[in-house]
C-alpha cells in the first residue's frame, strides 16, 4: 500500500479514535524497535561502540567515550577522584603531553566547551563535538586516538596533578551556593545507608588538596577499564571504516586483573516520614516539596511498548494537574507563585524514582502551601479530570510527535550522540523516529481517559511509608520556621479537607471576534545579497520573508516599529520597565484561557520596548504559521488585561527582589549592570518602591500607543513556511492592521559609557570569593563587519590567553571568559568593547586582576602566528554552521540590513578569510590607545 495513503489512513484513524469511536489494546509486551541506522558492537575486552551516519550538519562529526563509572565508585578517602581524574584527562596522555590535546582541538577549529567532560554519580562522559570531517581522515583518526588515550593512556604526572589541584578547588568554590550547601547537608538524610547521600561528584576539599598522587593512579587502573566503556561516533563519517579503526584501535586494550566491579547502587524503601528541614542566608526563593518513593524503570523495562505507554499516562496525569496548579497561582489567596508535580528519579538516584509536589511559596506559607498542594492532587485522584482536559493533552502531544517527525532528517549530531550514550548507560530507548511517533501515536489513541484518572489515583498514596516531606527556606533574622510536627499537621489537613470537583471557563473562546477584512500586497522587491521579497502593504507596512529549510519545523519571526521609550517622561520610568514583564490576554480573554486555546499549536509570541523602537518576537510550526499572524493581529487591536496574571507577575518581581539581596552573585550582576549602564534611569534596578508605582492600565496604553501605527512597523519571517499561503496570510492579518495615530520615532539619548568608571565592594558570604568585571571600550572605530570579525577573533584569542595563565599556569580560577561587542548608535556612532569575567579566591584577587589586565594590553605582542590561525579555523567553523544551521542568523542578518543597512553575510567568510595577524594587531592597538575602562569587583568575605 501507497505510504502516503497508509499516513492518512492513520489520521483518520486517530481523529475517530479521540473522538469517541471504540478502542483496541495496543500490544505492552513489543520490543520497541531499535533504530538500524546505528552500528552496535562489543570487542573481545567488552568494550561497547555505537556508530551512526548523520549528515546535519554536513561535514561534522561527534566523538564520544562514555564509563559507566562516576563519584559512586570512590571509597570515603577518595570522594573527589572520579572527577578530579576527568580533569587530568587534559593534562598529558600517551599521545597527547602536557596541554597537547588542548592544542589539537584548537587544530580542528573547535571553540570552548565543544572538547569537553562531565562526571555525574554513575558516569563520566568525554565528548569531543561538531569536528569538521573535512579536516582529513588523519585527524579524524586522532580523535579516536584521543579518546583512546583517555580510556586506557593517561601519563598522570606529578606536577600536572599538583597544578589541577587548584583548578578543581576553585571550582568548587563557584559552584558552592546555597542549594550545594543545602544537599552536602540534606542528601545523607535523604538517602540513609546509601552512597547517593555522600557522594556529591565535586567531592571533598580536603580529599582534592591531600591525596597521594599515585591513589589516583591506582583509581585510574582500578575503574577506567574496557567493560565499562563504550565509544560513541555520530556524524558524517564512513560508518565502516570507523568500526574498523575502533576495533584496530580499542581492541589492543587489555582487560586489568584488578577491575573494580561496578554494582547498582541501591536505595532502599523506608517506613514513615524523611523530613528534610534546611535554611541557608543566600537561598533565593522558600520551596516546600513531598516526594513518595516507588520503584524505577529497569533497563529491561525500557525495551517494551508498555514502558512508553505507563510513561504517558503518567505525564498526561502530571501536565493536566500541573495545569490547574497554574491557574490557581494566579489567586490572590495561593499560599505558592508556582507548585508542579513530576515524576522521575529520586534527586539523582536512577535506581529509585519518585511522584512530587513541589512549590516556590510566598513569605512564611510553605505550611499552607504543603496542604494547598496536596489538595489539589487528591481533587484530580478522587474526581479524576475532565474530557476537555485530556482533549488538550492529546492535541498537546500529536502536535509535539508531528514536530518531530518534521525534524526526523536534521537531527544534530549532538543530540543523537546523547540518545545512543543515554541507551548504554540506562537502557533508553533508541528507535527511529518514524517508529517513535508511529508508536506514541497509537498510544494516544488506545488510552482512554480513565485509564489517566486511574493512574494519577495510583500516583498519590494514602500511606507515610515511603514518604519525604522537605522545606527548605531563606535564612532570615527572627523568620520561624516550621518543625517536623507543623509540617505533618499540614500534610493531615490536606489529606482531610474537603474537596469539590474542578470546573473550567473556555466555553466559546477566540482571539479574534471575527476575521479582519482583507488588505492587499501594493509592491514586491526582491533582495539578491540576502535572498529574501519585501512586501509593501497597503497600510504601509512591510514585510520581508526568507524561505529556507534549516529547520522544517520552524519559522522564526520579528517586527519592529518606531515608537520607544524615550517618548516617555521620568513618570512612567518603572511602566517602561514592565512592559516587556507583564502579559496580556486577548478578546476578553485571560492569559490561562489564550494559553488553553492555543493547546496544540506550536507557536509563541512576545513583545518588548527599547529606546527608539518596539519590538515582536516569536516563532511558529509552519503549520500554526496562521495561528500565529492572528496571535499578532491580536496582539496590535485587542489585548486586555489579566490582573490576576498582573498581580502574580508582580508578587514574584517583588519577592526576587527581597530575596536577590541575600545573594552575592546577584549583588554581583547587579552591580555590573547599573555600572556598565552608567547608572541611567532607565537601565536601573528594580525595587520594591518602583514596583508600588506601577500600573496596569498604564502598562496597556502604552502598548496601544506603540501599536497604533502599522506603516510604522517591518514585519520579517524566517524559515520554511509554505510559499503558496504566505502572502494571503499576509494580507488577511498583517496589511488589515488599523491606523489608530501616527506614531513619531523616540528622541536618540546615547547610554553607553564614556568615560573611566570603577565600582568596588565587599560582600559577606558563606563561602568567600571574589568576582571580577572588566570592559574596554571605544568610539573611536566605526561599526563594519571587519571591525566586527577583528573583535571576535581578538576575544577568542583573550580566551585562550587567560585560560593558559589564569588557569592552567597559576590555577587561579576555574574559568575566566572574555567577550566582546559592538553598539551602533543612531547617528554612525558606535562603541567597540571587551569584556572580561573572572572569580577566584579572595587571597588571589590582585594576583588575578593584574593578569587580567596585563593580558589585555600585552596580548598584541602575545598573538602567534599559530595562535591566530587557530583562532580563524575557529571563526571559519562557527561561521559555516550559523549560515547553515540557524534560522536565527538570517533573521538579525535581515534586520542589520534593514534597519542599519548592514551586511553581515555576504562578505562574511571572505572578511575572515583575508584577515591578516597584522591588521588585527594594528586594529587592537587602537582600540588600546583610545579606550576608557569599566571594571566592577566584588571582594567577599566570610560572615
Amino acid at each position: 500500500m501507497n505510504k502516503w495513503l497508509v499516513f492518512l489512513l492513520f489520521q483518520i484513524i486517530f481523529v475517530w479514535g479521540a473522538y469517541g469511536a471504540p478502542r483496541i489494546d495496543i500490544d505492552t509486551t513489543r520490543l520497541i524497535p531499535i533504530d538500524n541506522r546505528t552500528i552496535i558492537g562489543k570487542l573481545g575486552n567488552g568494550l561497547t561502540y555505537y556508530i551512526r551516519h548523520n549528515n546535519w550538519p554536513e561535514n561534522r562529526a561527534c566523538f564520544y567515550l562514555v564509563q559507566k563509572v562516576g563519584s559512586l565508585q570512590e571509597e570515603e578517602n577518595q570522594r573527589g577522584l572520579a572527577h578530579f581524574l576527568e580533569h587530568m584527562c587534559f593534562n598529558g596522555t600517551q599521545h597527547f603531553k602536557g596541554n597537547d590535546v588542548d592544542r589539537f582541538s584548537r587544530s580542528l577549529g573547535l571553540s570552548k566547551g565543544e572538547m569537553n567532560a562531565y562526571t555525574g554519580f554513575e558516569e563520566t562522559v568525554y565528548n569531543i563535538d561538531d569536528v569538521p570531517t573535512s579536516v582529513g581522515k588523519e585527524k579524524l583518526d586522532s580523535c579516536l586516538i584521543v579518546l583512546y588515550d583517555w580510556a586506557n593512556a593517561l601519563t598522570l604526572d606529578s606536577i600536572e596533578i599538583e597544578k589541577e589541584r587548584g583548578v578543581v578547588h576553585e571550582e568548587w568554590r563557584n559552584g558552592r551556593d546555597a542549594i550545594s550547601r543545602i544537599y552536602e547537608r540534606q542528601l545523607p538524610i535523604l538517602f540513609p545507608d546509601s552512597r547517593y547521600g555522600s557522594r556529591l561528584p565535586i567531592g571533598l576539599m580536603d580529599v582534592v588538596d591531600n591525596f597521594n598522587h599515585q591513589e589516583l593512579r591506582d583509581y585510574y587502573e582500578k575503574w577506567y577499564t574496557p567493560s565499562s566503556q563504550c565509544v560513541v561516533v555520530v556524524g558524517d563519517v564512513d560508518v565502516n571504516y570507523i568500526e574498523e579503526k575502533i576495533k584496530d584501535l580499542f581492541g589492543t586494550i587489555v582487560s586489568k586483573t584488578s577491575t573494580g566491579v561496578i554494582n547498582k547502587e541501591k536505595v532502599e524503601d523506608h517506613h514513615g516520614i524523611i523530613y528534610s528541614i534546611d535554611k541557608d542566608k543566600e537561598l533565593q526563593d522558600n520551596s516546600v516539596f513531598i516526594m513518595f518513593k516507588h520503584r524505577a524503570y529497569t533497563p529491561d523495562d525500557r525495551k517494551y511498548v508498555g514502558y512508553l505507554r505507563d510513561n504517558f499516562k503518567t505525564n498526561a496525569a502530571i501536565s493536566m494537574l500541573n495545569e490547574r496548579y497554574e491557574d490557581l497561582a494566579l489567586e490572590d489567596t495561593c499560599s505558592y507563585l508556582s507548585a508542579s508535580a513530576s515524576d522521575d528519579d529520586y534527586f539523582m538516584a536512577s535506581t529509585k524514582a519518585a511522584f512530587g509536589l513541589s512549590a516556590s511559596t510566598k513569605d512564611g506559607m510553605q505550611m499552607k502551601a504543603l496542604t494547598d498542594m496536596l489538595v489539589e492532587c487528591r481533587r484530580a485522584a478522587f474526581f479524576g479530570f475532565n474530557q476537555d482536559e485530556y482533549d488538550r493533552f492529546q492535541k498537546e502531544e500529536i502536535s509535539s510527535y508531528d514536530n518531530l517527525l518534521m525534524k526526523a532528517d536534521k537531527r544534530t549530531n549532538v543530540s543523537l550522540t546523547s540518545e545512543l550514550y543515554e541507551n548504554y548507560l540506562h537502557g533508553y530507548e533508541m528507535s527511529s523516529i518514524e517508529d517513535y511517533v508511529s508508536i506514541m501515536k497509537e498510544i494516544v489513541l488506545t488510552t482512554s481517559l480513565l485509564e489517566i484518572n486511574q493512574r494519577m489515583k495510583e500516583l498519590l498514596p494514602d500511606k507515610n511509608d515511603n514518604m519525604v516531606i522537605g522545606c527548605w527556606t531563606i535564612d532570615k533574622d527572627s523568620t520561624c520556621y516550621p518543625t517536623q510536627e507543623e509540617l505533618y499537621l499540614s500534610l493531615m489537613t490536606g489529606r482531610n479537607a474537603v474537596i469539590t470537583p474542578y470546573t473550567n471557563d473556555m466555553a466559546d473562546a477566540k482571539l479574534l471576534s471575527s476575521v479582519p477584512p482583507k488588505g492587499n500586497i501594493i509592491k514586491e522587491e526582491y533582495c539578491n545579497a540576502l535572498d529574501y521579497t519585501k512586501l509593501t502593504l497597503s497600510n504601509g507596512a512591510k514585510v520581508l520573508i526568507k524561505h529556507t529549510n534549516i529547520e522544517n519545523s520552524q519559522v522564526l519571526f520579528k517586527a519592529y516599529g518606531d515608537g520607544g521609550w524615550t517618548m516617555y517622561g521620568p513618570e512612567d520610568d518603572t511602566n517602561i520597565m514592565m512592559v516587556g514583564r507583564v502579559t496580556f490576554g486577548n478578546n476578553g480573554l485571560s492569559v490561562s484561557q489564550c494559553n488553553k486555546l492555543l493547546a496544540g499549536k506550536r507557536v509563541n509570541l512576545s513583545h518588548d520596548i527599547t529606546q527608539r523602537m518596539f519590538t515582536f518576537t516569536g516563532s511558529a510550526n509552519p503549520n500554526d504559521l496562521a495561528t500565529l499572524m492572528e496571535m499578532i493581529h491580536a496582539d496590535f487591536t485587542n489585548i486586555s488585561d489579566d490582573p490576576k496574571e498582573y498581580q502574580k507577575t508582580i508578587e514574584e518581581l517583588r519577592l526576587s527582589i527581597v530575596n536577590s539581596k541575600s545573594d552575592p552573585e546577584s549583588a554581583f550582576s547587579d552591580s555590573v549592570y547599573v555600572t556598565t549602564k552608567g547608572h541611567h534611569p532607565r537601565y536601573k534596578l528594580l525595587t520594591e518602591d518602583a514596583l508600588r508605582a506601577a500600573n496596569l492600565d498604564r502598562i496597556h496604553k502604552i502598548i496601544e500607543e506603540q501599536t497604533s501605527c502599522p506603516s510604522n512597523y517591518t514585519f520579517i519571517f524566517v524559515g520554511n513556511y509554505d510559499e503558496k499561503s504566505i502572502r494571503p496570510l499576509v494580507e488577511q492579518y498583517l496589511a488589515s492592521l488599523p491606523l489608530r495615530k501616527t506614531v513619531e520615532r523616540g528622541n536618540y539619548i546615547k547610554t553607553w559609557l564614556q568615560k573611566d568608571t570603577y565600582c568596588h565592594f565587599k560582600r559577606k558570604m558563606d563561602t568567600p570569593k571574589s568576582m571580577v568585571s572588566m570592559e574596554w571600550f571605544t568610539e573611536e572605530l566605526p561599526f563594519t563587519l571587519e571591525n566586527r570579525m577583528k573583535s571576535c577573533i581578538i576575544s577568542e584569542l583573550l580566551n585562550r590567553l587567560y585560560e593558559k595563565t589564569i588557569r592552567e599556569e597559576n590555577s587561579s580560577t576555574y574559568d575566566c571568559s572574555a567577550d566582546y561587542y559592538l553598539i551602533r548608535g543612531e547617528k554612525d556612532d558606535c562603541q567597540i568593547g571587551f569584556s572580561a569575567d573572572c572569580s577566584m579566591e579572595s587571597e588571589k584577587c590582585d594576583s588575578v586582576l593584574l593578569m587580567m589586565k596585563q593580558g589585555f594590553a600585552d596580548l598584541p605582542d602575545n598573538i602567534t602566528q599559530e595562535m591566530f590561525i587557530s583562532a580563524k579555523e575557529s571563526m571559519l567553523k562557527s561561521c559555516d554552521e550559523l549560515i547553515r544551521m540557524k534560522n536565527g542568523f538570517w533573521l538579525d542578518a535581515i534586520w542589520q540590513k534593514e534597519h542599519r543597512n548592514i551586511d553581515l553575510y555576504t562578505n562574511r567568510r571572505k572578511t575572515i578569510e583575508a584577515m591578516t595577524l597584522d591588521e588585527v594587531v594594528s586594529y587592537l592597538k587602537k582600540i588600546q590607545a583610545n579606550s576608557h575602562f569599566c571594571e566592577t569587583i566584588m571582594i567577599g568575605e566570610q560572615y
